[in-house]
């Protein structure tokens, strides 16, 4: 889903403020907060309010504060808190969804028939309500703050500054995610590298073909990354029914859990071959602009 115009075309030229394209977007949010007409937010409204303030948590540093590249503390930690309010909104359409994807694709005919089974016995967490206009009024209160920091003008130092503390927490992830398989260390990967991306984005002014190419290719990572964070969300609904189940339905989870996992170590295994993991030699030349790496 892609994000609001304002966040997703705003671009850091140096010496200039962005404040006007935050002022822009909160106003964006509340008209779209303001045209929710059911009790319960649907999945998609969740789901670009949590892009953005995800997206303003990475911008924020790319402009120099008091804490060199850091965002101040108290701005990024409410932030993070709206964020959270928001999260618990679609796991059980992740792994619906997941899992149809899958047995469609892969599954033979009795894992087609178990999937079946299970999808039926697996009911839909309700949305919490009004978690989006909560979370746009947080974001009004945090209007002030937010405008206050972004008037400083992003610098080259700025934004090399944030951009290699992203690539560092990113490739962090990456290693420790090829050393260890444990999916933890690939949902941070995703979640840095989603950051690095989005940086890159707002840093350069002037795309070359080099430039656009490393972007589609930090895409395709991402995708796959996302594809096994959604699987694991599947897996770990299929074991807790393998566990809370006995006779055929455990035995359907079973079948079904053993199919994720082989996708799961296919993907991963796709993800870390051949250099697969970061392009960290056209990261370096794209930062390089900015200054020293």
């Amino acid at each position: 889903m892609p994000l609001p115009d304002a966040l997703r075309e705003c671009r850091l030229v140096p010496g200039r403020p962005i404040a006007g394209a935050v002022a822009t977007l909160a106003r964006d949010l509340v008209v779209h907060a303001r045209r929710q007409s059911s009790g319960a937010d649907s999945i998609e409204a969740v789901h670009q309010c949590r892009l953005v303030l995800k997206a303003l948590r990475a911008l924020l540093c790319l402009v120099p504060g008091t804490e060199g590249s850091r965002p101040p503390a108290r701005l990024d930690a409410a932030l993070r808190a709206l964020g959270r309010h928001l999260s618990p909104t679609r796991d059980r359409d992740v792994a619906r969804a997941t899992l149809s994807d899958l047995v469609a694709k892969r599954g033979d005919p009795r894992q087609r028939a178990a999937a079946n089974r299970w999808l039926r016995g697996l009911h839909r967490d309700p949305l919490p309500v009004g978690s989006v206009a909560d979370a746009v009024l947080g974001l009004d209160r945090l209007q002030a703050s937010l405008l206050r920091h972004l008037r400083r003008a992003a610098t080259p130092a700025s934004m090399q500054s944030g951009l290699a503390r992203t690539f560092r927490k990113a490739r962090r992830w990456h290693r420790r995610a090829a050393a260890t398989g444990k999916p933890d260390a690939f949902h941070a990967w995703r979640r840095w590298q989603k950051r690095l991306e989005a940086q890159l984005r707002w840093t350069e002014t002037k795309p070359s073909r080099g430039f656009r190419s490393l972007l589609e290719t930090l895409q395709e990572r991402q995708e796959d990354l996302g594809r096994l964070h959604d699987l694991d969300v599947l897996a770990a609904y299929l074991e807790a029914s393998r566990k809370a189940s006995r006779g055929a339905p455990a035995r359907d989870a079973k079948s079904l859990l053993s199919l994720v996992l082989d996708r799961q170590r296919r993907l991963q295994t796709r993800l870390l071959r051949d250099g697969g993991g970061m392009p960290v030699r056209r990261i370096h030349r794209a930062v390089r602009r900015l200054g020293k790496f």
